[in-house]
C-alpha cells in the first residue's frame, strides 16, 4: 500500500484523512479513506522547542517522518470505505529538546508484569549514552511517589545502576495503584525542571498521563509525556 501520508489532508487538530489504494487491482483490498490519529506535538501547543539536529545522536539517516503512519486495521474481510492509522513512532530528524538541558523522569504504575525493568534499563541507556541528557529521575512507587510525604525520594538513574536489572523480576522503581494528583505532579515536574516524563502502565495510568499532558499545556509547562503500555491481560489494543 502506498504511504498514506502522501495523500492526506488535515480535517481536525489531530486527525487526517486521505486515500490509500492497494498495490493490486483486486477490489477486495481497496480502502477509500484513511483516518490518521495524530499525536499532539508540543509545537502545536505553542512551545517552539530547540529544533536541534538528531544526527549527532544516531549517526545515520534512518529517521521517521511526522507524515509516516501505521495502519491500525491490518485485516480486512472485504472492501472498506474507511480505515484508521496512527502516527509512526521512531527517531525524528529534529529534536524538540536540547539533550544537554533535558531532565527526564520515569515512573512505573499499577500491577506488575514481565519486562518492566527491561523498559527502564533501555530508556536510561538510550537517554544517557545516546543522547547525553542532563539527569534521569526514577520515581519510586508509582504516581504517589511524586507527592506522598514520607515516600522514598526519587532515584537518580544511570546506565551503570540499571545494567543488570533486566535479570530481576518486578520493577526497580516499585509500583502502586492510585495516588494520582495532577496538580502536584505538574508542580513537581516544574520544580525539578523535568521536561520529559515516561509513564509505564495500563489504561488507568495512561488516562492519568494524558491529564498530565493537558495540564502541562494549560499551565505553559514545556513537558513531553510519553506512555509505555503494559498489561498481563492481553488487551493492549482494547
Amino acid at each position: 500500500m502506498r504511504r498514506a501520508a502522501q495523500l492526506l489532508r488535515r480535517t481536525a487538530p489531530y486527525a487526517l484523512t486521505g486515500t490509500a489504494v492497494a498495490a493490486c487491482d483486486d477490489d477486495r483490498f481497496t480502502v477509500e479513506k484513511v483516518n490518521v490519529i495524530k499525536i499532539p506535538h508540543l509545537r502545536d501547543q505553542g512551545f517552539p522547542g530547540a529544533n536541534k539536529s538528531n544526527v549527532a545522536a544516531f549517526g545515520y539517516a534512518k529517521f521517521v517522518s511526522d507524515e509516516d503512519c501505521v495502519l491500525g486495521d491490518i485485516v480486512l474481510n472485504g472492501p472498506s470505505h474507511t480505515t484508521k492509522a496512527y502516527t509512526r513512532a521512531g527517531p525524528r530528524e529534529k529534536l524538540h529538546f536540547d539533550p544537554q538541558d533535558t531532565r527526564c523522569a520515569i515512573v512505573t504504575c499499577g500491577g506488575l508484569c514481565p519486562g518492566l525493568n527491561t523498559v527502564v534499563k533501555n530508556l536510561v541507556e538510550i537517554l544517557e549514552s545516546r543522547y547525553g541528557v542532563e539527569k534521569i529521575y526514577g520515581i519510586k512507587g508509582g504516581y504517589r511517589g511524586f507527592t506522598s510525604v514520607g515516600w522514598d525520594a526519587p532515584l537518580e538513574l544511570t546506565a551503570d545502576c540499571v545494567k543488570d536489572i533486566h535479570r530481576e523480576g518486578g520493577t526497580l522503581l516499585g509500583t502502586s495503584r492510585g495516588g494520582f494528583d495532577a496538580e502536584k505532579i505538574v508542580e513537581w515536574l516544574r520544580a525539578k525542571r523535568v521536561n520529559q516524563l515516561y509513564v509505564i502502565g495500563g489504561d488507568g495510568t495512561h488516562r492519568g498521563a494524558y491529564k498530565l499532558a493537558e495540564l502541562c499545556w494549560e499551565k505553559g509547562v514545556d513537558v513531553s509525556v510519553a506512555g509505555v503500555p503494559k498489561t498481563i491481560d492481553n488487551d493492549i489494543g482494547a
